[in-house]
């Protein structure tokens, strides 16, 4: 639920309006593009960069990224110009490489669910183009937020 969702402080995105530049000619969002809902938006830390998130440096400076492995979605109603919503998300399972994380999308007003979207990705790195163990510093701190009961 969305009280849930705040409770536990999963805020992965910032309150926002749907823009009418978002929408179809009768004012509801572009169905196929529903996953937007999940991570379009102001990031709570104020970082718009997915790069900040995706592209890190470890051992030394070597850059790792995340390369996407599987992604589900369901869609359950599109918001219409001026709703206001919100993006939830956790890590719900860390494996040695993988990370899967799933978001909830709240219409914020009528307090309803939107849409949910689910990523796996596995650590990737860029130069050697092979998979990685996600490092020690990055899985410390994706552990913190992992919430495996939500899986």
């Amino acid at each position: 639920t969305l009280e849930e969702a705040r409770a536990r402080g999963l805020e992965a995105r910032l309150p926002r309006t749907i823009d009418a530049s978002e929408c179809g000619s009768e004012g509801f969002f572009k169905s196929s593009q529903y996953l937007n809902l999940s991570w379009g938006g102001t990031r709570p830390n104020g970082v718009d960069d997915e790069d900040d998130d995706w592209i890190r440096t470890y051992d030394g400076g070597r850059r790792y990224g995340w390369a996407t492995m599987e992604s589900r979605g369901a869609l359950f109603r599109l918001p219409r110009t001026g709703n206001r919503i919100q993006s939830f998300g956790a890590e719900v399972e860390l494996g040695r490489k993988t990370r899967h994380e799933k978001f909830w999308v709240f219409d914020l007003d009528r307090q309803d669910l939107l849409c949910t979207a689910q990523i796996v990705n596995v650590a990737f790195d860029i130069e050697a183009r092979k998979a990685i163990l996600i490092p020690e510093e990055h899985r410390a701190e994706l552990e913190r937020r992992c919430q495996p009961d939500l899986l």
